[in-house]
């Protein structure tokens, strides 16, 4: 009995290449998304950051002398930065002063964070909430009182204290959810540009394949025929390359 007859350069080729394409262009597209996830995230986190250390020396003064409706006053400016989930105000021990959601989320506990962003006093830490499952950033900075003298010209009664004492803290909360949205107009151009591209790697595939193969059969044919006693079989072979000689020589021959 004849052996099964193995598959053919074009099974073995046309698998291999569009594998190749396919993990190419996968391999890129996730790439491409993870990058724009992390140069969102890092503005994200720059942006609160920033945002965070104005709203603490804004609000330093009424951090030190405990003025829950001078901190209402700046808590309410924030419900004009779409990122913004929440806010709390404590004061040097901890002790919340002032809390006010903008989302329907619950708010963490105060708690001193291991990451810092570069180049400002602010600590922060990811965490989902539990009931949306939403992603959020607890962005967390110090207020520190006024240099000496600062204080004193505005005030004359309030009492003198050193530049670096803390008083008190002030704790953002950042929605992930701008992250998302601002993927969400890339992500269809990314699958289209990925569409296209392995689309097109496939036709150039089957092209290539096709033209490599085709002469390997008519020299196949030739050999049958010269197997069968016909010796005058005519190759005609359009390439310029490695084949043609071949074809050339097999002819000569």
């Amino acid at each position: 009995m004849r052996a099964p007859r193995a598959p053919g350069l074009v099974a073995k080729f046309n698998p291999l290449i569009v594998t190749s394409i396919l993990a190419t262009v996968l391999g890129m597209g996730a790439l491409t998304v993870r990058g724009e996830i992390a140069a969102n995230f890092q503005q994200l986190l720059s942006d609160g950051a920033a945002l965070a250390s104005m709203v603490s020396q804004n609000s330093e003064y009424a951090l030190y002398t405990e003025n829950r409706e001078a901190l209402q006053q700046v808590a309410s400016g924030l419900g004009a930065y779409p990122s913004v989930a929440y806010v709390r105000f404590a004061d040097r021990n901890g002790r919340s002063l002032l809390e006010r959601a903008f989302r329907s989320v619950g708010l963490p506990p105060l708690e001193h964070h291991d990451r810092t962003v570069k180049g400002t006093a602010a600590t922060f830490e990811e965490f989902r909430d539990r009931l949306e499952g939403s992603g959020y950033l607890d962005v967390l900075v110090p207020v520190h009182g006024a240099e000496e003298g600062g204080e004193a010209s505005l005030f004359p009664d309030a009492p003198a204290r050193p530049s670096s004492e803390i008083i008190g803290f002030v704790q953002l909360g950042l929605s992930q959810e701008g992250i998302r949205q601002r993927l969400d107009p890339l992500l269809p151009h990314a699958a289209a540009s990925a569409t296209i591209c392995v689309l097109f790697g496939v036709a150039a595939t089957i092209l290539l394949t096709r033209k490599i193969t085709s002469p390997i059969r008519s020299l196949v044919a030739a050999t049958r025929a010269v197997a069968e006693g016909r010796l005058d079989p005519t190759i005609s072979l359009e390439s310029r390359d490695e084949l043609h000689e071949l074809g050339t020589s097999f002819s000569g021959m």
